[in-house]
């Protein structure tokens, strides 16, 4: 069983999840996460939180979300107006399954 919403203030993660009851076994169940950082007015360099998701019955899984906070640099000439290079949106994970007998 997952939560249904899971928002902190001080870390700008949010996670959307939905109740999930008797999951049929092979099955998986998608969830969202969004980083906000101006939210919750986090200085730049690393964030790490720890998201535990509850299985009725069974045992609470820890989920490890991390991010960078970075500041574009900005170039400016008369004639030229240039940013540094932008990472927005970059994933990097792996799925995971948990078996109930």
């Amino acid at each position: 069983m997952l939560g249904a919403l899971f928002k902190s203030l001080t870390s700008g993660f949010s996670v959307c999840l939905e109740r999930v009851k008797r999951l049929p076994s092979c099955e998986s169940k998608t969830f969202e996460v969004c980083f906000d950082p101006q939210s919750a007015n986090l200085p730049l360099g690393k964030v790490d939180v720890l998201l535990p998701i509850k299985v009725r019955g069974g045992p609470t899984f820890q989920v490890r979300l991390r991010a960078m906070v970075a500041e574009p640099s900005l170039c400016v000439s008369r004639d030229r107006l240039e940013f540094s290079a932008v990472q927005c949106g970059q994933f990097l994970g792996s799925g995971g399954h948990v078996w109930v007998g």
